[in-house]
């Protein structure tokens, strides 16, 4: 396991009522989806400005929205507790269809596009679930996800980039690259100094954790957010400077 590293690139504005639970990009556009019952949506943000260009009503109180990810023009949002799933077309984000789908802890939390026909899924707990990506039947064993063999749990939203599968982690502040296929993180990335929490806490006690992972249309570069953050973070991933990778990484402790 290593340390990673990363430099911003640019900063892009963030409305600070949106409960980011999902994060993914095509073409120039940036797409969120949010949660919290009665304000869940789907949004199309300008992947340069951050300028909404489009979104969908809110979902009302049935739903709370999840991890979102694109393929092949449409979006797929999977959903907190109601084992529902969504699918939209993306340039128009019209409703095209719904799914049902079961997991560890009956919870959708992200989604992502492995680009061989797979979406990986989490849950809140430490595994990954393998769904077909076109009919999104779950197609191979569950993989939990671990560090030096210890499970990890609360794997939150998810994203695809060269080969590894980058995660959230719940109330952490870094992004896991884990081998999709075996589960073992290969390299932790810090991100408590992005926007610390104790700027965090000076500027608004109401502001949530670091969650949303894209790619861009640039390699080696990606989005992050998080949960009522008032910007998103175009980032440069890389090593970490001067990094001991001799000493054992810890992911800490609690949040606040």
């Amino acid at each position: 396991v290593t340390r990673g590293g990363y430099a911003v690139v640019a900063e892009l504005p963030h409305d600070r009522s949106r409960f980011t639970q999902g994060l993914t990009y095509h073409d120039g556009v940036l797409y969120e989806g949010t949660g919290l019952y009665g304000h869940s949506k789907v949004l199309r943000l300008d992947g340069r400005s951050g300028e909404v260009l489009s979104e969908t009503p809110a979902m009302g109180q049935a739903y709370f929205g999840e991890g979102l990810q694109y393929r092949d023009g449409k979006l797929y949002q999977i959903t907190w507790k109601e084992n529902k799933g969504f699918v939209y077309d993306a340039d128009t984000l019209a409703p095209l269809s719904e799914f049902d789908y079961k997991t560890t802890t009956g919870q959708g939390w992200g989604i992502a596009d492995l680009g061989d026909g797979t979406f990986a899924v989490s849950d809140g707990s430490a595994y990954l679930h393998f769904w077909d990506a076109e009919t999104l039947a779950e197609t191979r064993p569950r993989v939990p996800v671990t560090l030096y063999g210890k499970h990890v749990r609360q794997i939150n939203e998810l994203e695809f980039v060269g080969g590894r599968l980058l995660a959230n982690v719940w109330y952490k502040d870094v992004v896991l690259a884990i081998d999709p296929a075996t589960g073992v993180v290969t390299r932790v990335y810090d991100f408590g100094r992005l926007w610390p929490r104790s700027e965090r806490l000076d500027v608004d006690r109401k502001a949530d954790c670091f969650n949303g992972i894209a790619v861009s249309d640039v390699e080696g570069e990606i989005f992050v957010t998080g949960k009522l953050w008032p910007k998103i973070y175009r980032v440069r991933l890389g090593d970490a400077p001067d990094a001991n990778n001799d000493e054992p990484i810890t992911l800490g402790g609690g949040y606040y």
